[in-house]
């Protein structure tokens, strides 16, 4: 797979609410599912990365772990490794990554989030130090080291 690169933009006129995250090459599977992500629910499903477990996203879209697997799975060879997750999504279609490169492009992502509702007073304090503290953990977790 080629290098991924990505960006946010505050303005975009391509979807609702204006915030966009703009991959390089394009995966729209991994685009939606953060868009689709409920904000308030972020910092629930930064715990789950963090005990390397899969959700998210909502009807349409999800992340499967390795720990998410069952016999099943490998007995259709529906399966991946260890240190990747699959980003499932309905109608664009499932992308497998690195688990620590999701993870990373996840954490950038809930910085931007974060920072992009400092002002909204319908997420109370609770919710913005669950983020502050789990992307605190998801940056030392993944992000700064080398192996998982």
């Amino acid at each position: 797979m080629k290098k991924i690169k990505w960006k946010f933009i505050d303005n975009s006129k391509e979807v609702s609410g204006g915030f966009d995250v703009i991959f390089t090459p394009p995966i729209d599977s991994l685009r939606f599912f953060l868009l689709a992500t409920p904000i308030d629910k972020i910092p629930e499903f930064i715990k789950g990365l963090l005990k390397h477990e899969g959700g998210g996203g909502d009807q349409f879209t999800y992340i499967e772990t390795y720990s998410n697997l069952d016999e099943g799975d490998f007995m259709i060879n529906n399966y991946f490794k260890r240190d990747e997750v699959k980003v499932v999504h309905h109608i664009f279609g499932d992308i497998i990554i690195k688990e620590k490169l999701f993870c990373t492009i996840f954490y950038d992502f809930g910085l931007k989030v974060l920072e992009r509702n400092k002002q909204n007073k319908e997420l109370n304090k609770e919710w913005k130090n669950e983020m502050i503290d789990g992307l605190e953990k998801l940056k030392e977790k993944f992000l700064n080291s080398d192996s998982l």
